[in-house]
């Protein structure tokens, strides 16, 4: 059994390694991440970058003095917080979809949902 879990873990750590590396992680390798409950730390790390990315984004629009993707609380926003907003969207989508489409990128659906959670009046 325990031969067996440890192989999962491999082969889950070296599909979404492969896939990181290509810089893009669609909806259907998320999805199965969720069900095996092995999200990991690879993955949880490359979220965080994401979202932090968006974060200094915003950073550099507002300091064109341009309109900001989203705008999130006076709270900083933690990699447990960027998982958390992408799980939620995943499960229960917002912007009247009934599920994204497994091709669709997980850093496009993260976007979406914080421009949804956090939006600009």
């Amino acid at each position: 059994m325990w031969v067996k879990s440890a192989l999962s873990f491999v082969l889950i750590v070296a599909i979404f390694g492969a896939v990181v590396a290509r810089a893009s992680v669609p909806v259907s390798l998320f999805k199965q991440a969720l069900v095996s409950g092995s999200i990991g730390p690879v993955l949880s790390t490359y979220m965080s970058g994401v979202g932090n990315g968006y974060v200094w984004a915003n950073g550099e629009l507002k300091a064109r003095k341009l309109p900001l993707l989203f705008c999130a609380p006076k709270m900083a926003l933690t990699q447990d917080n960027f998982l958390q907003v992408l799980i939620k969207e995943i499960k229960e989508p917002t912007n009247q979809r009934k599920e994204w489409p497994d091709d669709t990128p997980i850093e496009l659906v993260l976007l979406s949902a914080l421009e949804q959670l956090f939006p600009c009046k």
